[in-house]
């Protein structure tokens, strides 16, 4: 029988004051870490097997809009988060935020470390990502 996962997005929003970041800004350098610290035996199924939790890929944004990705009550704008959240692509979402006002920078890391293909980042294993962000890409 094929393993059932479930896939849980995980969405890492840099969140940035207007403030505190502007075109003018040093270069910066920061590293994205996610690790999925679930137990092996994290997710209890109907038959009284369990199963481990894997997190789908990482999508991060630097930003200083006060809703870019959704607006609470709203339905799903079309631009990728939907799909993020169901079947784990940060492709379509991170494309659609590139160049947008307010948003200074948008990242995504879909293989785990150790890992040679993309995937779900499972119990002990972490997903990481380095950028740089410099004053022409902001």
């Amino acid at each position: 029988m094929p393993q059932t996962t479930l896939k849980l997005s995980v969405l890492a929003a840099l969140l940035l004051s207007a403030g505190g970041i502007s075109a003018q800004a040093a270069d910066e350098t920061f590293a994205v870490r996610i690790e999925n610290v679930s137990a092996a035996d994290a997710l209890k199924l109907s038959n009284g097997k369990t199963e481990p939790v894997g997190v789908a890929p990482v999508l991060y944004v630097v930003h200083t809009n006060r809703a870019p990705l959704f607006t609470s009550g709203e339905p799903d704008r079309g631009k990728g988060l939907e799909a993020l959240a169901e079947d784990g692509p940060t492709g379509p979402l991170e494309k659609s935020l590139r160049g947008q006002p307010g948003i200074v920078h948008v990242g995504s890391t879909d293989t785990p470390v150790g890992a040679s293909s993309p995937g779900d980042i499972w119990p002990g294993r972490p997903s990481s990502s380095r950028s740089r962000r410099s004053r022409a890409s902001g």
